[in-house]
Parts: C-alpha cells; sequence; structure tokens
C-alpha cells in the first residue's frame, strides 16, 4: 500500500499524519472525518486513500515509524545487559513525539497499539520467548500510556530506573507465596 521511496508519497503521508494529530489535539478523534484530515493536510482523498486505509492505518503507521526510530537508537545495544540504557532511549524517543502520545492516551488508542505490537511479536518470536515478550512488551507500553496520561513529569532516566527495579525478581518467599 505504502510506496515510500517516492517522495511524493512520504511528503503527502507526513502532511495528513500531522493532520491528523493536530486534528486530535482540537476533538474528539471519533468525530474526526477523512475529509477534514485531507482538507487539513492540504491533499485530495484520492491521496489520502492512496496512502491509507483509515485513520487506524495513520496512528498504527506512525506509531511503527516512531518504533523504528526508537530502534536506530538501540541497534548497537544488547538489551539483556543495557536495559536501563534502552528503556532511557525508549522514553526519549516518545518524549520527542509527546504531543502524539498524549493525543493517543486522550483518544484511548493504547489497545490499538498494543496490538500492533502484539502482532509484531507473535511473527518476531519462537514460542520460548513469546510469553516473555508478551510480558514486557505489554507492561512497558502500560507504564508508557500511564506516564502520558500524567503529563510524562518525570524524565526518561527516571522511568528508565523505575522500569528496571519493577522487572527484577522478587524475593524468593514472596516469588513462592
Amino acid at each position: 500500500m505504502r510506496e515510500e521511496r517516492n517522495p511524493t508519497n512520504v511528503f503527502a503521508r507526513d502532511c495528513i499524519t500531522t493532520a491528523l494529530i493536530q486534528l486530535m489535539g482540537e476533538k474528539a478523534y471519533k468525530d474526526i472525518t477523512i475529509t477534514e484530515i485531507a482538507r487539513k493536510a492540504g491533499v485530495s482523498r484520492v491521496t489520502y486513500y492512496r496512502n491509507f486505509s483509515s485513520k487506524e492505518d495513520i496512528i498504527i503507521q506512525h506509531f511503527e515509524d516512531i518504533h523504528k526510530e526508537f530502534h536506530k537508537t538501540v541497534k548497537n545495544l544488547d538489551p539483556n545487559k543495557h536495559r536501563y540504557e534502552c528503556l532511557v532511549k525508549y522514553f526519549q524517543t516518545w518524549l520527542k513525539h509527546n504531543e502524539f502520545l498524549i493525543c493517543l492516551s486522550k483518544a484511548n488508542l493504547s489497545p490499538l497499539l498494543l496490538e500492533s505490537v502484539n502482532d509484531f511479536t507473535r511473527l518476531s518470536l519462537s514460542s520460548a520467548y513469546k510469553y516473555q515478550a508478551f510480558f514486557f512488551t505489554g507492561s512497558i507500553h502500560n507504564v508508557l500510556f500511564e506516564w502520558a496520561k500524567e503529563g510524562t513529569k518525570e524524565s526518561a532516566e527516571e522511568m528508565a530506573a523505575f522500569l528496571v527495579d519493577m522487572i527484577k525478581p522478587p524475593p524468593l518467599p514472596l516469588a513462592l507465596g
């Protein structure tokens, strides 16, 4: 569906995404129409549908683009050895896209994005690690959206430290009880 290499399509997608985010800041997500998005983006409905099939498609694609941006920042880090550093980069990446994150939170679109992450997890991991990955991605996803709802008051470093501390194994008696 998406033609990544065509600069005109890339520009149109960026304009459409920006328009949707701006509209989400102005009104309820459910009340935003495709016509409004196209008009605000300065594109035709044909151009809109050449690039996206729905509002949700815009959201998911932008979310995936942000995740690609994050993965570029940690590509040389082993997440098992550099968990804190990876989490700092994750929260720093989302801070750059804070307006989008807040709009998603206000529109209660967290489940849509969690399903996108889950789809990727299903495709990319063997069953031996799949449940562990679902646990961590679900936890981090929920913490990310709660952080947005609370106004991203804590720094990326504070959030990373909190999560690293939370995912340490509990003391043995607690784990058994």
